[in-house]
C-alpha cells in the first residue's frame, strides 16, 4: 500500500510539473510573438514566466521602454488570477468556451511592483489629458495645482516627496447567482489605497458584449479610499504655496467636489459632511451606493447630477 500511494504521488507531482512545463511554453511563445508586433512600438524585456498550483500565471520582472521615451516602465510581475491550476490549463480552451456562451465563473489580472520614475515625461502628459477631461484651465491656481485638482505633474510629485511611484493593482470578476461583482484594487505605496467593488444585475455574455446589447445594471456598489500619507503631504504642499488652513480645506473640498463631477453627479451634504471629517484627520473615506432597484448605468447621465446621489441612495462615512 506505501509502494502504491507513493508511485500515485509521483505520477500526481511528475504531471502537475509536465503541465506546467507545457502552459509555461505555450504562454512564452504566444507571448514572445506579440512582443514581436510590438517591436515597432516599444521594447519590452522580461525574465520568465512563473504559476503556482492555486491558480495565478505572472510575467515576471518586465521593463518596458516606448521609443521616443526616456525613462522605462518597470513591473514585478504581471499576473493573470483565476480559481484553480487547472482553471490555467483551461485557458487555451476559453476561445470556444466563449463562443459556447460561456465565461470563466471569476477571472481577475493583477499588475504588482509596477514602478515610474516622478519625472517620468508622459505623467505630465497624462495630467494634461485629465486637466481636459476635467475641463480645468490652462493655468492652475496654487489650490488646484497643491491638491491635484487635475492630477499631479511632475514637479508637484517631487514636491509632494515622491521620487517614484510604486503601484499594485488587480481588477477582476466573479459570478454570484445571476450577478455580476466587479472588484478594483489600485495601492500607490506610501499614498494611498483603494478599493472598488460594485455588483451588475445579470452575468454578461460574450456575445451581448461583443455585440454591444449587453445592458448593466447597478445593483450596488462600494468605494474605499484609505489615506497612507497623501492628505498630509498635500497639506504641507499647499501651507508651502501660502494657503490658510480654511483655503486649504475649501481646495481640498472643490477638489472632492471635481472628482463628483467628473462622474456625473453632485455631491450633497449627506456625502460632504463625512468627507470634511475625513480631512479633519480620518483615514478611511467610504462612499456606498445601495439603490432601491437596480440602476441602468447607461442611463444614469440622462438625470441631473444633483439627483444622481439620491438615485444611487448614496452614503458615505468617514473612520
Amino acid at each position: 500500500m506505501k509502494k502504491l500511494i507513493v508511485w500515485a504521488i509521483v505520477l500526481v507531482g511528475g504531471g502537475y510539473l509536465g503541465a506546467k512545463m507545457y502552459l509555461h511554453y505555450r504562454v512564452s511563445s504566444d507571448l514572445d510573438k506579440m512582443l514581436t508586433l510590438l517591436s515597432p512600438f516599444a521594447k519590452v524585456d522580461y525574465s520568465g514566466i512563473s504559476s503556482t498550483m492555486d491558480g495565478t500565471l505572472s510575467v515576471d520582472d518586465i521593463e518596458a521602454k516606448v521609443h521616443g521615451y526616456r525613462d522605462p516602465i518597470r513591473v514585478q510581475s504581471l499576473s493573470l488570477i483565476t480559481p484553480s491550476f487547472l482553471q490555467l490549463m483551461k485557458l487555451g480552451d476559453l476561445p470556444s468556451s466563449m463562443a459556447a456562451n460561456e465565461i470563466p465563473e471569476s477571472l481577475a489580472i493583477g499588475i504588482t511592483g509596477l514602478n515610474i520614475s516622478a519625472d517620468a515625461a508622459f505623467i505630465d502628459q497624462i495630467r494634461a489629458a485629465q486637466r481636459e477631461a476635467l475641463k480645468g484651465d490652462a493655468e492652475m491656481d496654487a489650490a488646484a495645482e497643491c491638491t491635484g485638482k487635475y492630477g499631479y505633474t511632475s514637479d508637484s510629485l517631487k514636491r509632494l516627496g515622491y521620487t517614484e511611484l510604486v503601484m499594485d493593482l488587480q481588477m477582476g470578476y466573479r459570478k454570484a447567482g445571476q450577478n455580476m461583482v466587479v472588484d478594483v484594487r489600485t495601492d500607490i505605496h506610501d499614498m494611498y489605497d483603494m478599493i472598488f467593488e460594485f455588483t451588475l444585475d445579470g452575468a454578461a455574455s460574450p456575445q451581448s458584449m461583443a455585440m454591444g446589447t449587453y445592458r448593466p445594471r447597478l445593483v450596488d456598489a462600494r468605494l474605499e479610499y484609505v489615506d497612507q500619507s497623501l492628505e498630509e503631504r498635500t497639506t504641507r504642499l499647499c501651507e508651502r504655496a501660502g494657503l490658510s488652513p480654511e483655503e486649504i480645506v475649501a481646495a481640498k473640498l472643490d477638489a472632492f467636489m471635481a472628482f463628483g463631477a467628473n462622474s456625473g453627479m453632485e455631491f450633497d451634504e449627506q456625502i460632504v459632511e463625512p468627507y470634511k471629517e475625513f480631512l479633519q484627520g480620518k483615514s478611511r473615506f467610504i462612499l456606498t451606493a445601495k439603490p432601491h432597484e437596480p440602476v441602468n448605468i447607461s442611463q444614469i447621465d440622462l438625470y441631473k447630477p444633483s439627483d444622481v446621489p439620491a438615485l444611487l441612495n448614496l452614503t458615505a462615512a468617514a473612520q
